[in-house]
């Protein structure tokens, strides 16, 4: 399904499409991430941007609008974000690690809230 990662209506589309079609969300996988490989300093403020929006924001937009719905409907369901290990070991670049720190950390500290494992509403 394509989502519009500009949009923020996009997301809550894409949830109300798929539960149109499949009568529930049982699953998202977020994997979106737009690199702008390089040193730091050097890193315009339209990358560093547009990075930030494909991977913080588009995680974040899609966990909500999928969180928002199982929680309302009372439904057991899983939200899955991939990484980098760069979140954890910075690996020369500093872009990488921010993005995937800061993607590992959401989920961890806001999920965990409402969703034991992700899988059991609270």
């Amino acid at each position: 399904m394509h989502c519009d990662i500009s949009s923020a209506d996009a997301y809550q589309a894409a949830v109300v499409r798929a539960t149109a079609e499949f009568g529930r969300v049982d699953c998202v996988l977020n994997s979106a991430v737009k690199m702008a490989p390089g040193m730091l300093v050097d890193l315009s403020l339209e990358s560093w941007n547009t990075m930030l929006t494909v991977g913080l924001t588009g995680t974040f937009l899609m966990t909500q609008a999928a969180g928002r719905w199982m929680i309302d409907n009372q439904t057991k369901g899983s939200i899955v974000t991939m990484s980098s290990v760069g979140g954890h070991q910075p690996y020369g670049n500093s872009d990488p690690a921010a993005l995937c720190g800061s993607v590992t950390n959401m989920d961890a500290d806001q999920l965990n809230a409402v969703f034991v494992r992700g899988d059991e509403y609270r």
